[in-house]
C-alpha cells in the first residue's frame, strides 16, 4: 500500500528523530518537531496505521513507536530517489584526499580511503580491493611448487601483485611453464584477464590440451571462493566505532557477532560482492543483509571504477539507525573521489 504524503512525511519525521535520540518517538514530539498544523491525535491515528502497516513498531505499550526495517526502506529509498541535500564535511573529504597515486601506491590509497570513509562518517569505512579479474595486468608468471600445485603471480599496473595457488598435474615442466609465461605476457599489456583469455585462447595451439586446463583454472573467476578472498582485499577501519553505539554496546552478544563478521575477509568480501553489478549507492538494512551476523546493521556501498570499468566497491557499515540522509552523499562522493585517483 502506497503512503500518502502526509504519512510519508509522519514516518520520515518520525524516523529522523528516532536517529537524533534513540528512544521511542511519541505523536507530541513529531507534532512538535516538523507538523504543528495537526493535532497529537491525528498523528497518533496515523501513526497506528503505519503501525499496522509495518512500518512502525511500539516497543511498549506506554511507549512512542520506532521504526522497523520496513519503515528505514521506504524512508532510505526515498531519499535514494530525491535530490541529495549539500552535506557538511564533502569538500573537507576532497582536500584531504590522497592526490596523485602511483604505481604501488594504490594498497595506500584503498587503506587511506576506508580511514577517510570511518572518519567522516563516524561508523565503520571498508573498501574491497579491485577484484582480479577487473584489473588491467602487465605480467604474469607461472612457477611449479610441487609436484601437484603450480603458483601464477599477476602484477597490475599500478603494481598490485595478485597470487593464486591452482592445482595442476605435473605433466608441465617449469621450462614449459616459463614458456608458457613467455606467450601469455607477449600478449599482456595493460589489458584484463577476460582480454587476455581471449587473445591466449586464440593463440594457442588447439591441441595443446594441458596449457588449455591450466589457463582455464586461472581464468575462472565467476564464483566468490577462498582464492577470491585473497584476491580481494578489504581494507577495514573504525571498527571501534561500533563500541560507541548504544543500540549495539548495551548486548554483548550482538557486539561480538559483529566483531566476529568484521574480522572475516570472506564475509566483507560477500557482503561488497552484491554491489559490484549495481550503479549509484546501496542501502542493506538490517534483516536485507545477507549474513544473520549484521542483522543489526546496516551498509552502505557504492561501486568506484577505473577508465569507466567497475573494479571494486566501498562503503560503509552502521547501525540501522545510522544518519542515511548523511552517510549516503559521503559514501557517493568518495567513490568519486577514488574512481578519479586511482590508477588501474
Amino acid at each position: 500500500m502506497e503512503l500518502n504524503p502526509r504519512a510519508h512525511r509522519v514516518l520520515s519525521t518520525l524516523i529522523q528523530i528516532y536517529i537524533r535520540t534513540g528512544e521511542p518517538v511519541s505523536s507530541g514530539a513529531v507534532v512538535k518537531t516538523a507538523m504543528p498544523h495537526l493535532s497529537a491525535a491525528t498523528v497518533r491515528n496515523i501513526l497506528a496505521e503505519l503501525d499496522e502497516l509495518g512500518y512502525v513498531t511500539q516497543p511498549h505499550t506506554s511507549a512512542g513507536r520506532i521504526p522497523t526495517d520496513q519503515g528505514y526502506r521506504l524512508y532510505v529509498d526515498s531519499l535514494l530517489k530525491g535530490k541529495r541535500r549539500s552535506v557538511a564535511g564533502l569538500q573537507r573529504i576532497a582536500r584531504s584526499y590522497p592526490q596523485g597515486k602511483t604505481a604501488g601506491e594504490v594498497t595506500c590509497l584503498l587503506r587511506e580511503t576506508s580511514k577517510i570513509l570511518s572518519q567522516a562518517s563516524h561508523y565503520v569505512g571498508l573498501v574491497m580491493g579491485p577484484r582480479v579479474s577487473n584489473v588491467s595486468y602487465n605480467h604474469m608468471e607461472f612457477i611449479r611448487i610441487s609436484q601437484s600445485q603450480v603458483l601464477v603471480i599477476l602484477v597490475s599496473k599500478s603494481g598490485i601483485v595478485h597470487t593464486r595457488t591452482i592445482d595442476a598435474a605435473g605433466e608441465l615442466s617449469q621450462d614449459e611453464l616459463t614458456e608458457l609465461t613467455a606467450c601469455v605476457n607477449e600478449e599482456l599489456c595493460g589489458i584484463t584477464l577476460e582480454e587476455l583469455r581471449k587473445r591466449v585462447v586464440r593463440k594457442l595451439k588447439a591441441d595443446v590440451r594441458v596449457y588449455r586446463e591450466l589457463l582455464n583454472k586461472v581464468f575462472v573467476f565467476n564464483e566468490v571462493s577462498e582464492a577470491d578472498v585473497v584476491e580481494s582485499q578489504v581494507y577495514l577501519d573504525g571498527t571501534a566505532n561500533i563500541l560507541s553505539y548504544p543500540d549495539i554496546a548495551h548486548d554483548l552478544d550482538r557486539m561480538k557477532r559483529i566483531f566476529q563478521a568484521l574480522e572475516r575477509q570472506s564475509t566483507l568480501v560477500q557482503l561488497l560482492d552484491r554491489s559490484m553489478h549495481s550503479e549509484g549507492v546501496l542501502v542493506f538494512i538490517g534483516s536485507e543483509n545477507p549474513l544473520r551476523m549484521l542483522e543489526d546493521c546496516s551498509l552502505v556501498t557504492a561501486n568506484y571504477k577505473c577508465n569507466n570499468r567497475v573494479i571494486g566497491t566501498l562503503g560503509v557499515i552502521g547501525p540501522k539507525r545510522m544518519d542515511y540522509s548523511r552517510v549516503i552523499p559521503i559514501v557517493d562522493y568518495t567513490s568519486k573521489l577514488l574512481s578519479r585517483s586511482i590508477n588501474c
